[in-house]
């Protein structure tokens, strides 16, 4: 069983901090997102400094799993491509073989206004960014999120691209908050999850987006999800993806405090 940790928690730290706590619990791998305020999280890095980074995460004994960009469209954005380019150029230097991708609408954005999603627009692009990754053997992984949390509503969309190295980032929050459950999720695109997207919340009543809680307090079916994983085989890393930066209700939990949980909790799973 692999692990890997998103950098959200981990924005402004030393990357040799992160370092530490991570070898300290087992993770192997760091999930960059792109765009935040550490250096090395910036799609301006050169190779010099991409370089010393994965040196330094080698010592270690990490690796960086994928980068998890901003590029977010709701149909033929020919605006995002650039930025989609940019993430392939950084994933390429820090010897990853997959970008990460959003599709459709965030919720209450402030400053993105809503518009429609269109499928059949969203398709080109995907099927150009996965153009562009294929020139560098690399892969394009689609979060479950949005308007497109569902796997039943996701099948389309990889059904439309129709390409190998289209795949699919199972953040598992996001299908539950639609309504979908666990089976139905594994149903519909178990085959294509390359990477999945661990935390814990509960359903807020009359809202749609579940309130966000400590690992283990909240009704997320962890174990059952890694159970059902393992048993298909999955051999991809189970990222924890804290969003303490953003969710004021885990804000007090910290790296240092849930990482630990974090590979406790995975451990007695495996």
């Amino acid at each position: 069983m692999k692990l890997s940790c998103s950098t959200i928690t981990f924005d402004g730290w030393p990357i040799e901090r992160v370092g530490k706590l991570c070898a300290a619990n087992g993770i192997t791998a760091l999930e960059i997102r792109t765009g935040l305020e550490s250096r090395w999280s910036s799609l301006e890095m050169s190779e010099q400094e991409a370089a010393e980074l994965k040196s330094t995460l080698a010592q270690y004994g990490m690796v960086v799993s994928n980068l998890g960009s901003a590029v977010a469209p709701r149909g033929y954005e020919a605006e995002q491509l650039p930025l989609f380019a940019q993430n392939l150029r950084l994933a390429r230097l820090l010897g990853t073989s997959a970008v990460r991708i959003f599709l459709g609408n965030f919720p209450n954005h402030p400053t993105i206004p809503y518009q429609t999603p269109d499928d059949a627009a969203i398709i080109k692009f995907v099927r150009e960014c996965c153009g562009m990754a294929a020139q560098q053997n690399a892969e394009v992984w689609i979060e479950t999120h949005n308007e497109y949390s569902k796997g039943s509503v996701l099948r389309g969309i990889l059904d439309g691209v129709n390409l190998p190295n289209l795949k699919i980032i199972w953040d598992i929050i996001h299908p539950l908050e639609e309504g979908e459950e666990v089976g139905q999720t594994l149903a519909t695109i178990g085959g294509d999850i390359a990477h999945v997207h661990l935390k814990d919340g509960v359903p807020n009543a009359g809202h749609p987006e579940y309130i966000y809680t400590d690992l283990g307090d909240g009704e997320l079916p962890i174990a059952q999800i890694v159970a059902a994983l393992q048993a298909r085989g999955y051999g991809g890393y189970y990222s924890l993806e804290w969003e303490d930066i953003w969710k004021d209700e885990i804000r007090h939990l910290t790296a240092d405090l849930v990482i630990p949980k974090f590979a406790t909790l995975m451990a007695k799973l495996k």
